[in-house]
C-alpha cells in the first residue's frame, strides 16, 4: 500500500511519503529501498529526497489503478496532488488532479498559480491547464476568462480581447471592481496593440467614466 500510493509521487521526502501513505516509518522503507537499489535513488540533500524509477512508478500507477476503487483512487490521487503543490511541484499536482477528474481543484490551482506562473513567462502552461477544462466551466467563470484572455494577448489580439470581454462582462454582474478594472485594460490594451482602428476606445472610454 505504501508504494502504490507513493508511486504518485515523482520526488519525495520522507514526510511527504508518510503524510501520503499515513505510515510513520517512510524514512526506513525508502531508505531501505534506496540501499538495495531496489529502484530507488536518493538525493543527498539537507533533506535526502527519494525519487523512484520512472519504469517502477509506472508499474506502481498502474497497479494502484487496478487495486483501488475508483474513489479510493481519485482520493490518493488528490492527496498527493495537494502534497507536491506545497512542494512548489504545480504541474504534477495538476496532472494528478486532471487524472482525478477534480475540475474545482484545478480551478482553485489555477487561480492561485496563474500570476507566478505568469511572471515566471510559463502562460503557455497556464494555457494548456485552462484549455483542458471544460468549457462551460470557463465561461461560467470571469477570472478563468480573464486569465486565458492574458495568455492569448502575445499570440491572438482577437481572440484575447474576446475573452476580456466576456471577463468583463462577468466581473459586472458580479460586481468584482478588481476583475473589472483588468479585465477593462485588457481590452483597451488589445485595441492599442493592433494599432488600427482607435475609434474603438471610445465605446470602453465611456464605459469607464
Amino acid at each position: 500500500e505504501f508504494l502504490l500510493k507513493t508511486g504518485f509521487l515523482s520526488k519525495m521526502t520522507a514526510q511527504m511519503a508518510e503524510q501520503l501513505a499515513d505510515l510513520r516509518d517512510g524514512e526506513r522503507i525508502l531508505s531501505d529501498l534506496a540501499r538495495n537499489n531496489y529502484f530507488t535513488e536518493v538525493r543527498p540533500l539537507p533533506q535526502p529526497v527519494y525519487v523512484y524509477h520512472p519504469l517502477f512508478r509506472e508499474f506502481l500507477t498502474a497497479r494502484a489503478r487496478e487495486a483501488f476503487s475508483p474513489a479510493d483512487l481519485a482520493l490518493v490521487q488528490r492527496r498527493a496532488a495537494a502534497i507536491i503543490e506545497a512542494a512548489g511541484e504545480v504541474e504534477d499536482a495538476a496532472n494528478l488532479l486532471r487524472e482525478a477528474n477534480d475540475w474545482d481543484g484545478i480551478v482553485r490551482l489555477i487561480l492561485d498559480q496563474a500570476p507566478a506562473l505568469l511572471a515566471q513567462g510559463r502562460m503557455r502552461t497556464l494555457q494548456g491547464w485552462l484549455e483542458n477544462l471544460p468549457q462551460t466551466m470557463v465561461d461560467q467563470t470571469p477570472w478563468l476568462q480573464y486569465w486565458l484572455g492574458t495568455c492569448q494577448l502575445p499570440f491572438n489580439l482577437t481572440r484575447s480581447r474576446q475573452r476580456f470581454e466576456q471577463a468583463f462582462q462577468g466581473f459586472r454582474t458580479q460586481r468584482d471592481p478588481t476583475g473589472t478594472f483588468l479585465s477593462w485594460f485588457g481590452i483597451v490594451e488589445t485595441i492599442l496593440a493592433e494599432w488600427g482602428d482607435y475609434t474603438r476606445l471610445d465605446r470602453w472610454t465611456e464605459i469607464l467614466e
